[in-house]
């Protein structure tokens, strides 16, 4: 977007786009690659849509094919590209910064969860080795077996109703 504003075609924007990711992320990375490749088909005469549209399909990526969407849409009707480039890049990057925010608090729901998961055993561990005698009747007598055992099933359950509710997909 920002060399479409300062005046290039999108076939030059996207030379002087793969520079700049070379130079930010090294000739090795996925985006260069399909830049490099982007921009070797340009000189070979083939339309800027046709290309983004592969590079979608081949992608799989929701944005990409938007992007792609919107891009040769707009190409055919003339819209003013600098402004639409500009619009989507912001529209992604808002999308990218929720998935972000929302990775986050769904990490830290997940450590949440870990921690709790292990709380029962590391009290009855410290209780075991501080009280010895204090889980006698627990495990000692029928009606203590048949309790701890319906809490362990109970256990078992909420650990794994816990791993499901926060196995979330962003």
């Amino acid at each position: 977007s920002v060399s479409l504003r300062a005046g290039y075609s999108m076939e030059n924007g996207l030379i002087e786009v793969e520079k700049d990711m070379r130079k930010l992320n090294g000739s090795g990375s996925e985006m260069v690659q399909e830049l490099s490749y982007i921009n070797r088909q340009i000189k070979l005469s083939i339309p800027v849509e046709e290309l983004l549209t592969d590079f979608a399909a081949r992608s799989e990526v929701e944005d990409v094919k938007d992007f792609a969407s919107v891009f040769r849409i707009a190409r055919k009707t003339g819209g003013n590209l600098a402004e639409i480039v500009t619009d989507c890049a912001g529209r992604i990057s808002e999308k990218i910064e929720v998935d972000k925010t929302i990775e986050m608090a769904v990490a830290a729901k997940k450590f949440e969860q870990t921690i709790m998961s292990c709380m029962p055993c590391g009290i009855i561990f410290y209780m075991r080795l501080t009280s010895p005698g204090f889980f006698d009747e627990l495990y000692g007598t029928f009606f203590g077996i048949v309790f701890m055992s319906i809490c362990l099933i109970l256990y078992v359950v909420s650990f794994w109703m816990g791993r499901r509710i926060v196995r979330i997909e962003v």
